[in-house]
């Protein structure tokens, strides 16, 4: 990759132009690199275009500066007006685009590196027929949306009259705006969403169960025979067809935590019986890489995990001891976790807590837990690694389920949902309504009884 370096604080920027070599359509268009790739589908090259990396440093201090809060919103919004000024159809916008283009982006802010996905061919949904990215970081959605305006590759990109559908990802990090801008052309848009509906936050991100590389969530399930099982989610509210993660984990404990690891694929935690933490990282292809050992002592613990708790955009675990008290391990982004923080005591009165990612909409993580009546309760995360308010009871008669655990956000909608299975073995879904409650449940399969745990 080609980029022009210049010295740290002067009034200049760093590009790499990738233009688009497409079959037909014009003829390559060299700036600073070209890197074309061509897709086979098994009937015709399809071109998949990657648009330049754009990083924005000093000279970018001469546009307004948009207000301090932004969002994956605004960002549709100033792409949908520049469109408009040039008298453009407004590109749909996908749930399902969003979602590769917020872990792409939840990657390179964790990582503090720009980059093009690697992966965007596969992990956006089949049956596009041209694909293209923009990236970039800076001072607020405004400036960055300038930017992409000021730069051929990227405005060719968000002015292409082949697409017709779009993704958005957006993570703030201190004064930092990073964003990624997913484009594609599909017979019938995946997911079509309005340009309010509701986005996946940071916290939902980095909680995100997503262990086979589709940027959906997943549903992890070790069997009594010690089988540990992917179901991967549609998207849609519903499971696919089960993939083996492997054997031998009667003697586990086991997790769906998110990404630990900071490379964007979901990951196992995984705790044996003389109290030894493990993380497996995920491969992307619902398999596992080799274990890390994480340290000793752990078998006293009931673990959840949250996501982002602290707000620093990698994913944590939550830890009560047998005493009662409950403690933030906070994730360093790299498979293990920084020195501990007590959040409280008494957590003992509580049978089973679970971390959920975004359950209030406020894009910090928040915890749920059961108490020994059956009524569910939620704790507000305040995003810095503490509680925003005192629990909250919302919902009785959840002593019925044998299991309760949360994954992510399974509907494609935005917000987490949660998943509990009841003495007869029923896996039920409760989405999320984005305001800490949920919406009707909905019956998700049956005979999950056999299952010795659900994570």
């Amino acid at each position: 990759m080609l980029c022009a370096q210049t010295p740290a604080g002067s009034a200049a920027d760093r590009t790499d132009d990738r233009s688009d070599d497409r079959t037909g359509t014009r003829p390559d268009n060299v700036r600073v690199g070209v890197l074309p790739s061509f897709v086979s589908t098994g009937r015709r090259p399809i071109a998949y275009l990657v648009a330049a990396v754009l990083a924005l440093v000093g000279f970018l201090s001469v546009v307004p500066t948009a207000p301090a809060y932004a969002s994956a919103n605004e960002l549709h919004t100033l792409l949908a007006q520049a469109r408009a000024s040039y008298k453009l159809p407004k590109l749909t916008r996908s749930s399902d685009l969003d979602r590769v283009a917020q872990q792409w982006t939840q990657v390179m802010a964790n990582k503090n590196t720009l980059a093009h996905n690697p992966e965007l061919a596969k992990q956006i949904p089949a049956g596009w027929t041209v694909a293209g990215e923009n990236v970039g970081y800076a001072g607020s959605a405004a400036q960055l949306q300038q930017a992409w305006m000021n730069s051929a590759a990227h405005r060719a990109n968000i002015l292409d009259t082949d697409y017709n559908a779009v993704g958005i990802g957006y993570v703030k990090v201190g004064t930092r705006v990073w964003a990624t801008q997913v484009f594609a052309k599909y017979a019938k848009v995946p997911s079509p969403v309005g340009a309010t509906a509701t986005t996946t936050s940071v916290a939902t991100s980095a909680r995100l169960a997503d262990l086979s590389g589709d940027r959906k969530s997943d549903v992890v399930a070790r069997d009594s025979a010690g089988r540990l099982w992917v179901y991967p989610g549609t998207g849609r509210g519903t499971l696919g067809a089960r993939k083996s993660a492997g054997g031998g984990w009667g003697a586990f404990s086991v997790w769906s935590p998110g990404d630990l690891t900071g490379d964007g694929k979901g990951d196992v935690l995984a705790r044996d019986r003389s109290g030894r933490l493990y993380t497996y990282p995920g491969n992307g292809r619902s398999g596992l890489l080799l274990r890390r050992y994480l340290g000793i002592g752990w078998g006293g613990y009931t673990i959840a995990t949250p996501g982002d708790f602290n707000g620093d955009k990698k994913a944590d675990i939550l830890a009560r001891d047998s005493g009662g008290r409950l403690w933030l391990y906070p994730g360093n982004g790299r498979g293990a976790f920084g020195a501990r923080k007590q959040l409280g005591t008494g957590w003992q009165k509580l049978g089973v807590i679970v971390g959920v990612g975004d359950l209030t909409g406020d894009a910090k993580a928040d915890v749920i837990a059961r108490d020994r009546s059956g009524y569910l309760w939620l704790y507000r995360g305040n995003g810095r690694g503490s509680w925003a308010a005192a629990g909250q009871r919302i919902g009785g008669g959840w002593q019925a389920f044998t299991s309760i655990s949360a994954s992510g956000d399974l509907t494609g909608d935005g917000r987490v949902d949660v998943v509990a299975r009841d003495s007869s073995g029923r896996l039920w879904l409760y989405p999320g309504n984005g305001r800490g409650g949920f919406g009707a449940r909905k019956q998700i399969g049956s005979g999950w009884n056999v299952m010795g745990q659900i994570a």
